[in-house]
């Protein structure tokens, strides 16, 4: 397997913040600091004149399923009082020129994922996760156009469960996916969803018609739709819901803890350790070692051997080991010198998150009950998490745990 392996002149790794999905986050920030969340999210009053559906701006996204296409977009919309907004989303767009007559769009309308800015789905780590159905769409040619709703990445309120303003963004983001390379001059559409989205796409069944005569819509799929809070009284749906916390686990962290494990283990006789250096590498984690001989005295002598192993998580105890360790190096000699520190390692060196994962329920937990607007509150709570997923980007491992809760809307109690 060939192994990046960093130059020793380089500066540390800069400091970066991977974006995820963190509901836990997102609902830790007041009701009244629900802003736009980076400049691309952020549209003057001169930006929004324009026709619903019309492109405020868009930019290309790094990956995208299948060999897609995925662009980041701000389109203009419809408020709960016609006013002009901008509203955000992902469109997706198929490999290859588009047919004569351009593609079909299915529009999807995402169940519930928060209530402020932060918990948009196209700000996600895992955000084409999320689309239901998408590999297969993208490979039957179809454009998918993903709304984020009003209020989730651009400024809020979000309007929760209002059926028309989740209509409106569903069937703009329709029309803004017309306006990106590859997507033609189609006018014909799907649209569907589960929870929330499901309720989304009932109301874009009932509008679409009369709100886009331009468009043709030929199919609507709701999934478990939430229904309107009756006034008055404790609205059971949505009911359960799950969301993705990340914990993060920088390198430096893993550094220093193989360091001290190294340090505790019995000396190794002929070869110290000098320094450690941990990185990824090809969907593994790299140890760096640099290894110096008795007789090299100097503190910068050594010569750097290299570990791969993968990243194991003990999601019930909230630690991280490393597991599989092998050596890779052209030193025939000094490999077999750290045969028994590589052994120790898989065991001996773990890191416990358990503080981080605690902090960040508690944080989402703090947030989930609380007021909102118009005499309604919100009461909601996170209970235990699974494991997900973990990535590895280039600045500490990311163990996305999977967090089920009930959420409950009150309204006039």
């Amino acid at each position: 397997m060939k192994v990046w392996k960093k130059s020793r002149a380089v500066a540390p790794r800069p400091a970066r913040w991977f974006s995820a999905l963190l509901c836990a986050a997102a609902l830790s920030c007041p009701a009244a600091t629900a802003q736009a969340q980076t400049a691309f999210y952020e549209a003057s009053a001169r930006e929004l004149a324009g026709p619903p559906g019309s492109l405020i701006r868009s930019e290309p996204m790094m990956v995208a399923p299948a060999g897609a296409q995925a662009y980041r977009v701000l389109y203009r919309s419809a408020g709960m009082h016609g006013e002009p907004i901008a509203v955000s989303g992902i469109i997706v767009v198929p490999p290859g020129p588009a047919p004569a007559g351009g593609r079909p769009i299915v529009a999807w309308a995402h169940p519930t994922t928060g209530v402020v800015p932060h918990c948009a789905p196209s700000l996600a780590i895992f955000a084409f996760q999320q689309m239901a159905g998408l590999r297969r769409l993208i490979e039957q040619g179809a454009v998918v156009a993903a709304t984020d709703y009003p209020g989730l990445g651009t400024v809020g309120p979000h309007p929760y469960l209002v059926g028309d303003s989740e209509a409106r963004a569903v069937i703009d983001s329709v029309r803004a996916a017309r306006n990106l390379p590859g997507v033609g001059e189609g006018n014909r559409f799907a649209v569907w969803g589960h929870s929330q989205g499901g309720q989304a796409s009932l109301y874009t069944g009932l509008i679409a018609k009369t709100y886009a005569p331009e468009l043709r819509l030929v199919g609507v799929a709701a999934a478990a739709p939430a229904p309107l809070p009756p006034l008055g009284h404790d609205v059971d749906a949505p009911g359960t819901f799950d969301v993705i916390l990340p914990v993060k686990i920088g390198y430096d962290t893993i550094s220093d803890r193989l360091k001290q494990a190294i340090a505790a283990m019995p000396a190794v006789q002929g070869v110290s350790v000098r320094d450690v250096d941990v990185y990824p590498s090809s969907g593994k984690l790299v140890l760096g070692l640099r290894i110096a001989k008795a007789s090299e005295t100097d503190p910068a002598d050594g010569k750097w051997i290299y570990l791969t192993g993968r990243i194991q998580v003990d999601a019930g105890g909230h630690a991280v080991r490393l597991s599989n360790l092998a050596v890779i190096s052209d030193d025939d000699a000094l490999a077999p010198l750290i045969a028994p520190i590589t052994a120790e390692l898989g065991s001996k060196a773990s890191v416990d998150y358990g503080i981080a994962y605690e902090n960040l329920l508690n944080a989402a937990n703090s947030k989930l009950t609380r007021s909102l607007k118009d005499g309604f509150r919100m009461v909601g709570h996170l209970s235990s998490a699974q494991l997900e997923k973990i990535y590895l980007p280039a600045d500490g491992i990311v163990i996305a745990l999977r967090a089920s809760g009930n959420l409950r809307i009150l309204y006039g109690m």
